[in-house]
């Protein structure tokens, strides 16, 4: 059974390497120097009736071709009329298609000549004088004698058929008008195509000397099962067994891909009598749909790259395809313009992502007037966010969203009798606008516990005046990024916070902090406070209180207006940048200390804020680690 397969295969896959070969060159455009073979193949006009197939079909050497060549006297003709060097008659190579070179009776030492009369065959002796076409007798190559001389007639009169063979006719002449066939054989003048075959090879039937198209039988249809796809398999239906090659008159395939490749087409085909249900199903590389919160994607069809990119994309893309990202608006975006990105041996060809919109000012709809009658807005400041005590829900400090689950504020805000307090005290709040916890018109905030506090090595509170004082909080559940809740921006750049820190710069800030009139504030409050210098700053707080404008500090607010106050430290104080037609807000610092006395906020003082630049590498080297 295994060899009989084994020879069906080879069959059908010669069979079909055949077709293959004709569907190549069907559709080729020969040149006007050159002969278009029977299969489409282009060979040079000389090639034609040379003795040499240069066609691979063979199609340059054949009997209806040329039949009527005409050879000069230098040269040799072959029986079915190529015409060939004379010197290459009987020099025991093959120069013939049909080897009649090497089949003349000359090759054999054979002086018989032979010349065809109208109505007979005659044979006489080389230079005899006179031919009597009555006197001759001729025997075939077993012995047999015939008695009339009959060789070469187009009839086979030999019981070994030698009589009309090439070897015995290769030079024979057929008189004129005789019929010359394929092998030498001579017939009667109307012998060509007229539904008798008269020749010995039939070669003056033949389809392309008559140009007649022979009816082809009808074989009966059977399925041949496809070679498996590349990177992948099929299996046959019903536990059937089955390989490439074997037919069946009914059969179901079911095809599956290698790892890392996907079926394009259907998995599932069968055929019957012949007849496939679909076309055979291909598999193909994939990539992976890149996942990332700041971006989206759409598709086109692999096929066809100009179409509008408007289809949403599956989770895997096959290679080839094209995928166009775009930033998740409206809380992301990208300094650059996203290239489209390519599967290309399932690999991306390029990797992209957006960054958050940061430091951008929210919508300003849905205004609210505070008790100083300044408007606020209810995701102003966005980044904002509010720190509570775990288990009272206390408001207790204020902090800034830096990243989706990192927020940086004071280090004192977690600091108590010289130690850091454990992160499971607080509680991160992001999207408020009321300061109550639970507040019934709150409806975007976020809720996270903290996960861990960083603050510098070198932090000791009130012992050091308040030197390094900022935290960074990571969150245990992540952020997701809205209209109301989205970073700041921030940078180490030294020019750009340089143009940012100087005297007549006006930043923001936002807290719940205690008022003048000694209540807590409802509603957030953003003030717009000015940078004030260090030796202005120096020239206007209390002596007692200079000793917390530490090297890492700078300072900003007014001698007569708003200032933060308690449980307004780590709010960040931004200031705004033109990027692209866009302004955002960078952090320069972190609300630290208030120089009031009392515990009550008083216009009349200024704040002291840690400087970001000054804790670069804190918060970078943090950054880079916080999700490894």
């Amino acid at each position: 059974m295994f060899l009989f397969n084994l020879k069906t295969f080879v069959i059908v896959l010669f069979v079909t390497s055949c077709v293959f070969a004709q569907h190549r060159y069907r559709k080729k455009t020969c040149r006007k120097d050159e002969f278009r073979c029977k299969n489409g193949a282009c060979v040079p006009l000389t090639s034609q009736c040379n003795g040499k197939a240069d066609c691979p079909d063979g199609s340059d050497e054949t009997f209806p071709l040329c039949r009527n060549n005409t050879c000069s006297i230098d040269e040799f003709r072959c029986t079915y009329g190529a015409c060939i060097d004379l010197s290459l008659r009987c020099d025991e190579k093959q120069d013939c298609v049909d080897n009649s070179d090497e089949l003349v009776p000359l090759c054999r030492n054979d002086f018989t000549d032979f010349h065809i009369c109208e109505e007979r065959i005659i044979e006489e002796r080389q230079y005899s004088p006179a031919v009597d076409c009555r006197s001759l007798r001729q025997t075939c190559d077993d012995g047999q004698v015939l008695k009339e001389p009959t060789r070469c007639d187009g009839h086979v009169d030999c019981a070994d058929g030698s009589d009309e063979t090439v070897a015995r006719c290769a030079e024979a002449e057929c008189v004129p008008p005789l019929f010359r066939c394929a092998y030498g054989g001579c017939a009667h003048p109307r012998a060509a195509c007229d539904g008798v075959r008269d020749c010995a090879d039939g070669s003056d039937e033949m389809q392309d000397l008559c140009d007649r198209i022979l009816p082809a039988t009808t074989p009966k249809p059977i399925c041949i099962l496809p070679a498996y796809p590349e990177n992948g398999r099929y299996t046959l239906g019903g536990n059937s067994t089955g390989a490439p090659g074997q037919m069946f008159p009914s059969v179901v395939l079911k095809y599956s891909c290698d790892p890392q490749h996907v079926i394009v087409g259907s998995n599932t085909l069968f055929c019957y009598l012949g007849q496939w249900s679909q076309d055979f199903p291909e598999c193909s590389r994939y990539c992976t749909l890149p996942k990332h919160d700041s971006v989206e994607y759409r598709c086109s069809s692999p096929d066809d790259e100009t179409l509008d990119p408007t289809i949403a994309c599956e989770e895997q893309i096959l290679d080839g395809a094209t995928i166009y990202p775009r930033c998740r608006q409206p809380v992301y975006y990208s300094p650059v313009d996203l290239l489209p990105m390519r599967c290309e041996n399932g690999t991306w060809d390029r990797m992209v992502t957006c960054v958050a919109d940061c430091g951008r000012l929210g919508d300003p709809a849905d205004p609210l007037l505070l008790g100083s009658g300044r408007e606020a807005r209810r995701n102003e400041l966005p980044w904002h966010v509010a720190i509570f005590k775990g288990t009272s829900h206390e408001q207790w400090c204020s902090g800034t969203i830096i990243r989706n689950n990192v927020v940086i504020s004071a280090a004192h805000c977690f600091w108590s009798q010289g130690r850091l307090l454990s992160p499971t005290n607080f509680v991160v709040a992001a999207g408020k606008l009321y300061r109550t916890w639970g507040h019934p018109n709150d409806s975007n905030v976020q809720i996270s516990d903290i996960r861990e506090i960083r603050v510098p090595d070198r932090f000791q509170g009130a012992a050091t005046n308040y030197q390094d004082d900022i935290s960074l909080l990571t969150l245990v559940s992540d952020l997701v990024y809205t209209q109301h809740v989205r970073p700041v921006c921030i940078d180490f750049d030294y020019e750009a916070d340089s143009r940012q820190l100087k005297v007549f710069s006006v930043g923001k800030v936002a807290g719940w902090g205690v008022t003048e009139e000694g209540r807590f504030s409802e509603v957030l409050r953003v003030a717009d406070m000015p940078y004030v210098s260090v030796p202005d700053c120096l020239t206007d707080i209390a002596e007692e209180y200079k000793a917390y404008i530490t090297g890492d500090k700078f300072c900003a607010g007014y001698k007569n207006g708003i200032a933060l106050c308690l449980r307004d430290s780590g709010g960040g104080l931004t200031f705004p940048a033109r990027e692209r037609g866009t302004y955002r807000h960078y952090l320069r610092g972190v609300a630290s200390t208030a120089f009031h006395a009392g515990s009550y906020c008083s216009n009349n003082t200024i704040t002291s804020f840690t400087h970001l630049l000054t804790h670069q590498l804190f918060v970078q080297e943090y950054l880079l680690n916080v999700n490894k």
